[in-house]
């Protein structure tokens, strides 16, 4: 192993244990994406583009600035240096920042509460962010290109002094498609690393972003003859339907803490703690339809959606961590507790917007009739969330190589939520709404078994379970009438059973291979206008495998597919049975290549590419997103600390593809695109 990992850090492919192991001893899948291979190969533009390279793990964006991610046909969490994003207790999707201050990202596939709490029950993606260093280091980037991209970004690490160490990244990103969606991004991220004495360590993280969209609802669907439904002709795949007014202005700051002692040689506590205000203020045309026979021309624009979200999650760790002995069996264990809680969170709500006419616009206008409509707050809904966890887990190493892992965990969950009326003038509250709540107790396992008895070959098996509340999802809902929100949902349940292997050869060739089963109850889905769908069970199995060959120095093979086949047991949707329809968004088959020669003489090449199968756009499997394969590729030459890239994606120009999909609507994929990259590292 490497040294050990400080505080707030993760150590390589620690993901899958948050104990310092090597990956070959942990039961579970961690595929690790390093950040300067995703740019060298052109996929380090946004947290979408990167996990485009993960078979299994499907990313999408809802309305052109909200992330969604599925793992094994379910939705999974994000992580930032092991910390959970709370988000995924209130919403289903939400915006995500920039990447310049990442190192690495890691994903965790298949149901991990044990180790990260409620919500991770398709997995986990794990973005490490870089940490301050002893020695100095700087760097530069800049990107242009098509799509409107323009990129820049420098940081600096190193000592100041006495143990005081630093590191700072500031990035600038906009992008403008070929449909004017456009994005402007503003990130910084600066960290303080302090070791007064080699058993004391603490680290200061502050992060900011800034972001501004313009959204993007897709192109609208008409029913067909057979009752499915399909993008027309007439539509351009190119032409966006949004106003003008359409907005979604996102705003986050990040405040860690995290301090690491040394107590003894077979002791050691890890504390950090967390505070985040992230908000986004969100404006769009939601709704799309297109009626061939009653109006061939135009594209009816059927309502306007706001809200201005304000989330506060603060998180609190405390972790002990063991390395003793019991006779021959050695143990590395972790013990903890921890405090979650989302305090005076709210979302501002506009009624006046559901009264506002949408004119309609003309297929291949350039000119959109929309005015400009005020925005009147008259509602506001308030939450707040505390969640108390304790955990252990052990990995225990027995003779002849074998290892188990064992943990559970504990959570209790409360959550409470009102809505009230505004004076739109004032802001004050005219009416305050009742209160509801909802409180769970909920447990989490998991169970592994490793052999590496065999050096660099590690077959195992596994028992994991997880859960995600559904309380957070009834805030914006009261289908009963009695002006509460809606908590009468059980907690999402999961569980899980895993068997893989790992095999490496002179690092010269490795490969990992898992097959697993999940089945979920009382899972949710999310529909436009924020409605939810409950569905009674869901299952999931597959397989999914990586390789990597490097015959020599200069050429390096990564290989990956994943087969994924989900279905709804029981589901029912306004009366119809959606039993054996596959979930939206889980391709049952995707894959990914690459290639990669040289430097020779200080040039190289990148050649791959991707490939999703048939998926469909919505749980009643009416909108199917036909199969489609990108191929990209990078031209590069290295001298000293610099790096000229030339890349192109989608280079076969494949245009008939769909990358999301919204209610009845659809979002088509980019065409090809080439930009320029220059970094420098010294």
């Amino acid at each position: 192993m490497d040294a050990e990992p400080g505080p707030g850090e993760t150590p390589e492919g620690g993901t899958g244990s948050r104990l310092d192991l090597d990956p070959y001893e942990v039961p579970a899948q961690v595929r690790t994406k390093n950040m300067d291979e995703l740019r060298r190969r052109g996929a380090g533009v946004s947290l979408d583009s990167a996990l485009g390279q993960v078979p299994g793990v499907n990313p999408t964006w809802r309305y052109g600035g909200f992330q969604q991610i599925r793992s094994r046909g379910f939705r999974a969490i994000i992580l930032n240096d092991g910390r959970r994003d709370d988000r995924a207790a209130i919403v289903n999707s939400h915006p995500q920042g920039g990447l310049w201050s990442v190192d690495r990202i890691e994903v965790l596939q298949g149901p991990a509460a044990v180790l990260y709490g409620f919500g991770s029950v398709g997995g986990v993606v794990n973005i490490v962010r870089k940490t301050p260093t002893e020695t100095a280091t700087y760097e530069a980037d800049f990107a242009a290109g098509g799509g409107g991209l323009v990129q820049a970004h420098t940081g600096a690490s190193g000592p100041i002094a006495g143990g005081l160490t630093y590191r700072i990244d500031a990035g600038y990103t906009r992008e403008n498609n070929f449909r004017n969606h456009e994005m402007t991004r503003l990130e910084g991220a600066f960290s303080l690393g302090y070791s007064p004495h080699p058993k004391h360590r603490l680290l200061l993280r502050v992060g900011i972003n800034e972001d501004r969209y313009n959204n993007d609802s897709g192109v609208p669907t008409v029913e067909t003859s057979s009752g499915d439904r399909e993008v027309p002709d007439e539509i351009d795949l190119s032409q966006r339907f949004n106003t003008p007014q359409d907005f979604l202005n996102y705003h986050r700051r990040d405040f860690e803490l995290a301090y690491d002692w040394r107590i003894h040689d077979v002791l050691k506590f890890r504390q950090r703690v967390s505070y985040t205000r992230d908000t986004y203020d969100y404006f769009s045309t939601e709704g799309l339809a297109y009626d061939p026979a009653a109006a061939p021309n135009e594209v009816q624009r059927t309502f306007y959606f706001y809200f201005h979200h304000h989330w506060f999650p603060l998180l609190s760790q405390s972790e002990f961590l063991l390395d003793f002995l019991t006779g021959p069996i050695s143990h590395k264990a972790i013990v903890a507790y921890e405090f979650n809680a989302m305090l005076g969170a709210y979302s501002d709500r506009a009624s006046n917007i559901f009264d506002e006419d949408i004119p309609p616009i003309g297929l291949g206008d350039e000119y959109d009739p929309a005015p400009q409509i005020p925005i009147i707050v008259d509602g506001r809904l308030r939450a707040d969330m505390f969640v108390h966890s304790v955990f252990a887990q052990d990995h225990l190493s027995f003779p002849l190589g074998f290892n188990l892992l064992v943990g559970a965990r504990y959570d209790s969950f409360t959550f409470e939520a009102r809505r009230d009326q505004l004076d739109p003038g004032t802001d004050d509250v005219t009416q305050r709404g009742p209160v509801d709540d909802r409180q769970d107790h909920l447990f989490s396992y998991r169970a592994g078994l490793v052999y590496n008895g065999v050096d660099r070959f590690s077959p195992y098996v596994s028992w994991s379970t997880g859960y995600r509340p559904n309380s957070g999802l009834g805030i914006s809902t009261d289908l009963d009438g009695d002006g509460r929100p809606d908590f009468d949902r059980e907690p999402e349940q999961a569980q899980q059973i895993e068997g893989g292997l790992r095999f490496n050869v002179a690092e010269r060739f490795s490969l990992t291979a898992a097959a697993y089963g999940i089945w979920k109850s009382n899972v949710t889905y999310s529909r436009p206008m924020e409605q939810i769908d409950t569905a009674g069970r869901v299952r999931s199995h597959g397989l999914e495998v990586d390789a990597t060959f490097e015959p020599w120095s200069w050429m390096r093979a990564n290989l990956g597919y994943a087969w994924t086949q989900a279905q709804f047991v029981e589901f029912e949707v306004d009366g119809t049975s959606l039993a054996d329809n596959a979930p939206a968004f889980v391709p049952p088959h995707s894959a990914n290549a690459w290639l990669s020669f040289g430097p020779f003489a200080g040039f190289g090449v990148d050649v791959g590419g991707r490939f999703n199968g048939t998926q469909y756009g919505d749980n009643q499997n009416l909108i199917e997103m036909p199969a489609y394969a990108l191929l990209d590729a990078a031209v590069w030459y290295e001298r000293g600390p610099l790096r000229l890239t030339v890349n192109g994606t989608n280079l076969t120009n494949e245009t008939d593809y769909f990358v999301s999909a919204i209610g009845n609507q659809v979002t088509p994929g980019a065409p090809t695109v080439v930009f320029g990259q220059m970094n420098l590292r010294f």
